[in-house]
């Protein structure tokens, strides 16, 4: 029940990503920027909402990957696992941005994408690990 409802979770979530990055934030032309941390050291240069949206949107946005990943599959979900799937996720998402939808596509973007994904997953198994230490101790 839990896994199930963890993977709906997961393909709902996907989808409302791809909603937001392929429909929502069009823009007039599309660039690409394979440079990486050139729109890292921009952002950081100049502060502001450009560093909000661009660090923490990112990180934040892929953290539910790293969360919800290990939830929705049988059996134990390695760190590489979940780091492989949020940056390759992420990849493709750049990619139909540029291609299709009109937008920007920044390995930046899959770089602290992949970051919030291996967030997400570390604050999960560390909360399990904590809750494991304290079943024991009280057990």
């Amino acid at each position: 029940m839990r896994r199930t409802l963890a993977k709906n979770l997961l393909a709902a979530y996907t989808l409302f990503m791809l909603t937001i990055t392929l429909l929502i934030f069009r823009q007039k032309s599309a660039t690409l920027s394979l440079l990486p941390f050139q729109s890292m050291a921009h952002d950081w240069r100049v502060g502001g909402r450009s560093l909000v949206v661009n660090f923490l949107g990112n990180i934040i946005g892929f953290m539910p990957f790293g969360i919800l990943l290990p939830l929705a599959r049988r059996g134990a979900t390695e760190v590489w696992q979940a780091v492989l799937f949020a940056g390759s996720l992420s990849f493709g998402i750049e990619a139909m941005q540029y291609l299709f939808a009109g937008r920007n596509a920044d390995i930046d973007d899959v770089l602290l994408n992949t970051l919030g994904g291996l967030l997400g997953y570390s604050w999960l198994r560390g909360r399990q690990l904590w809750y494991a230490s304290r079943t024991l101790r009280s057990g």
